[in-house]
């Protein structure tokens, strides 16, 4: 009997481990691009962190200062491409997948505009007439695109309602991803250049949201990279629910066998001690 129930053991093992190679390579191959994004979406959310910063202005002055800002967006469209790639694959999948996959290209259409934005203050200051159209405008449609982009993404995860449930790996993403696209908002919006030459309507709030909000994404995104998970990609999440669905499976048809064979067994026991 104990024969017997080693070799099913040893059977469902090999078989549980074997269950499907192109799964594992899979979720190895989309941890190691989760990770890139995460890596990518960390080093620009710094960039946005450290820039508004009086004490960093002051330090590197305006022009290198500038140039942070430039670098950081080229890092959010890097992620923001990283993502892409992770989420592509899902459209099919509805609704979870295909919500992935527009939280992907919206929040990459904005860091283009972010791209646009930050260059073109390198050379045109908030005291240029020019500054709402070609620096504001690009950074309030941006701005604009992280928050439908951070919608779409918070009204697919798992909720109870309005709010996050508790219950599940990386519940506080969404919400905290969320929160950065409202604060990047809100710079966009006091950002803006009155009739007064240089004059924005709030440069402290502005600055204070923009570091806030990019504080946020950098904790997502030191999450990803960390761990190499994200509720950003639901395929990732499919293929780990599924290999351990599967081993369950195994595991509980294992079981059923062992008590089947020892009933069988117990039996035959019994049947040959009262022949005897």
């Amino acid at each position: 009997m104990a024969v017997v129930c080693s070799e099913i053991t040893r059977a469902s093992t090999a078989y549980s481990g074997n269950l499907s190679p192109m799964v594992t390579d899979r979720t190895r191959r989309d941890a190691v691009l989760t990770r890139a994004m995460g890596a990518f979406f960390a080093l620009g959310s710094l960039c946005f962190v450290v820039g508004p910063l009086d004490a960093y202005g002051n330090a590197v002055g305006a022009h290198a200062d500038a140039l942070t800002f430039f670098v950081g967006s080229i890092l959010f469209t890097l992620g923001g491409a990283s993502q892409c790639l992770l989420a592509a694959p899902e459209r099919p999948d509805r609704p979870t997948g295909l919500a992935s996959w527009r939280t992907a290209w919206i929040q990459s259409v904005g860091t283009l505009l972010f791209n646009l934005t930050t260059f073109t203050a390198i050379t045109v200051a908030a005291t240029d007439y020019r500054y709402d159209t070609v620096v504001w405008g690009p950074n309030a449609l941006g701005s604009a695109c992280f928050l439908v982009s951070g919608t779409i993404f918070y009204l697919s995860s798992p909720r109870h309602g309005l709010l996050p449930r508790f219950d599940h790996e990386g519940w506080w993403e969404a919400s905290v991803n969320l929160l950065g696209c409202v604060l990047f908002g809100f710079s966009a919006v006091t950002g803006y250049a009155t009739g007064h030459a240089g004059a924005l309507i709030s440069t402290g709030f502005s600055n204070w949201t923009t570091t806030l909000g990019a504080a946020c994404f950098l904790a997502c995104a030191l999450t990803a990279c960390g761990l190499g998970v994200t509720l950003k990609a639901p395929r990732l999440r499919q293929l780990r629910n599924l290999s351990r669905e599967m081993a369950e499976a195994v595991e509980h048809e294992v079981r059923e066998v062992r008590v089947y064979v020892e009933a069988v067994t117990d039996t035959v026991i019994e049947e040959i001690r009262a022949v005897e």
